[in-house]
């Protein structure tokens, strides 16, 4: 027997499946013309009494699978997986002999996969998950640290807390719209991933998403995301850039805490407030362009910024009272622009320590709309008296 043949997946055609021993087709053009970018190495494969390179078949073999089945809706979901592939296509259908032994078939459809089934698997480099697959449980995929490619179907509308969480290999992953709910923690630690795409159908980044993801660089999200959770990109170390659609009406807190090399931000209108410690520690950010929409800071939201030069309060801001250190240790701070009447009230009434509460190194210039005092105020003001 000669030892190996050799192919990429780029060179595939069409995909063949064998389950059983019979094969059976897997409806897969569009996966290949998805995967075929980022399958790009070349994966060797022993093929029994050949010399010359061939297109590989990919075996399912239904003994390495334990499922529950639903007699009445004829569905199935993974519980347990006991096998050694390195390059997994999980099963669409199958059907069961009278002696319980699963074949090729299709009586049933795998419709989901149940929590922890694939977690720690030592073996598995790449996963394609077919298009019955409706949902994904907690930690499915968990610390998998050779998993590399990820491919999620547009029949997946939800997907558990901590799926791909601490898959150290991870660094492709193509997520089809249709998508609706991804789950806290989801690709936490993946300290590999460099890029990924959320689809439009996606409302809502979910606590601690991207936490910790070490070598993220770049994101694309689009319209129609509402709202970010907490911490979804916080400790981003590489993400350096990021563009946040006019849809999103909320930015928790942390959110891109410690994304130390995060330069610019731009805060669409539609968001009405910006979370707790939102930007602390971004010690590379220089450049905040605020919502006209915010009407107040909360606590500690720039706090540790140290290239941030300059900010402008807009005019609709109200309260400035409650937000202490928001820009502490901002140290190379220069300006503070304020447009807003209400704002400038509060920082110059020496009864108060507004002042105090939102800076912890007082800028060099705050410059202050001419429009929103008269004569009198500006007497009594602030600039002309540093002391209050």
């Amino acid at each position: 027997m000669n030892k190996f043949g050799v192919f990429t997946l780029t060179a595939l055609g069409t995909l063949g499946v064998v389950a059983g021993g019979t094969a059976i087709a897997l409806s897969t053009p569009q996966v290949q013309d998805k995967l075929k970018d980022h399958y790009s190495e070349t994966i060797v494969v022993e093929v029994p009494g050949q010399t010359e390179p061939e297109e590989p078949t990919i075996n399912i073999n239904l003994a390495d699978y334990e499922f529950t089945l639903d007699e009445e809706s004829k569905t199935a979901t993974i519980t347990k997986y006991n096998g050694t592939d390195a390059n997994l296509v999980l099963p669409s259908t199958f059907s069961v002999t009278e002696e319980g032994e699963y074949i090729a078939g299709e009586d049933y459809v795998v419709t989901s996969i149940d929590s922890s089934v694939f977690d720690s698997n030592a073996y598995i480099e790449s996963v394609v998950i077919p298009n019955n697959v409706i949902s994904i449980g907690n930690t499915a995929f968990q610390s998998c640290p050779s998993l590399r490619y990820v491919y999620i179907p547009s029949s997946i509308t939800n997907i558990g807390s901590s799926v791909f969480s601490n898959c150290s290999a991870l660094r492709n992953v193509i997520l089809e719209d249709g998508l609706t709910v991804l789950g806290e923690r989801m690709f936490a630690s993946c300290r590999s991933l460099i890029s990924i795409e959320i689809p439009s159908s996606i409302k809502e980044l979910p606590s601690n998403l991207f936490n910790y993801c070490s070598n993220l660089q770049t994101v694309v999200l689009n319209e129609g995301l509402e709202e970010f959770g907490p911490s979804v990109f916080s400790y981003c170390l590489c993400l350096k850039s990021i563009v946040i659609p006019n849809s999103v009406t909320t930015i928790g807190s942390s959110v891109f805490s410690n994304c130390t090399s995060l330069e610019s931000i731009i805060i669409p209108n539609s968001v009405a407030a910006v979370g707790s410690s939102a930007f602390s520690g971004c010690i590379s950010l220089k450049s905040v362009q605020l919502s006209t929409s915010m009407t107040t800071f909360n606590s500690n939201s720039f706090s540790k910024c140290s290239s941030l030069e300059s900010i402008t309060i807009p005019s609709n801001f109200t309260l400035i009272s409650s937000c202490n250190g928001t820009f502490a240790n901002c140290n190379n701070l220069k300006t503070l622009i304020i447009e807003s009447g209400d704002v400038f009230s509060q920082l110059t009434d020496t009864r108060s320590t507004y002042c105090a509460g939102l800076l912890s190194n007082d800028p060099t210039t705050i410059k202050v709309l001419a429009s929103i005092i008269d004569e009198e105020e500006r007497t009594n003001s602030l600039l002309d008296n540093p002391e209050n």
